[in-house]
């Protein structure tokens, strides 16, 4: 003891203590799994930032292996579980936004299905297709055969039905056009015919339904049963 204070015995230097930012490397690279990845930025931060002091320490500090772990288990959360997160995120957007498009395209074909039909009406007396030959008779006026597949079923699948109701009467008349059913996504692809029945909405819950007067909606289930849809025309007497 020497003025009140004491001597270290023999001159011997302190340990070397354990450097405390690789122990916080490793803890937030590993929690960087359940926080996606947020975590691992610090943990990253942390381990160079640690081993670049272990390294100027003169040995006073340890844990390099440590600091090491920390680096990799943070890269490791950053560069793999990141990805997938936002992959997770942005599937479901990406899912609709195709769903929406598949959809333009079906409410187009159900159009040109309508046109067809319509220029048929004019051609025979104002009287529409017969139900069992509805696509054969529609054929000379469609413009190409992908307006008969639905993008979502697939080329050559169909997809699109007629409203049996409407078949062999005359366009002239229907009391309420813009209600009565013409041509609509149909159940199991196709070229069927038929009733409410066969209406699939298969795209976001909507199904592409084209009217005697021409335009065409998205209607979901509950608009296909309403009261302002008719699958049997009222006709004028």
């Amino acid at each position: 003891m020497t003025g009140g204070t004491f001597e270290n015995p023999g001159g011997a230097p302190p340990p070397p203590r354990k450097n405390g930012l690789a122990i916080a490397s490793v803890v937030l690279g590993a929690l960087g799994v359940v926080t996606c990845g947020i975590s691992a930025v610090a943990g990253l931060v942390m381990g160079i930032v640690a081993s670049g002091q272990i390294r100027g320490s003169n040995g006073r500090q340890t844990g390099k292996s440590t600091a090491t772990a920390g680096i990799i288990v943070s890269a490791i959360s950053l560069f793999l579980i990141v990805p997938l997160t936002l992959a997770a995120i942005l599937f479901p957007v990406f899912a609709k936004a195709r769903e929406q498009a598949q959809q333009s395209v079906c409410l187009n074909n159900v159009r040109q299905l309508s046109i067809a039909t319509q220029a048929y009406a004019q051609d025979y007396n104002d009287t529409f297709p017969p139900a069992r030959q509805w696509d054969a008779r529609l054929q000379p006026a469609v413009r190409s055969n992908t307006v008969w597949d639905c993008p979502k079923l697939g080329p050559g699948r169909g997809g699109y039905g007629y409203n049996a109701a409407v078949a062999g009467r005359e366009a002239s008349r229907m009391q309420n056009p813009a209600a009565v059913v013409l041509e609509f996504e149909a159940r199991g692809g196709g070229r069927p015919y038929g009733g409410r029945e066969l209406a699939d909405p298969r795209h976001l819950g909507r199904c592409s339904t084209g009217f005697i007067d021409g335009h065409v909606q998205a209607l979901n289930a509950e608009e296909l049963d309403g009261s302002g849809i008719q699958w049997t025309p009222a006709l004028v007497p």
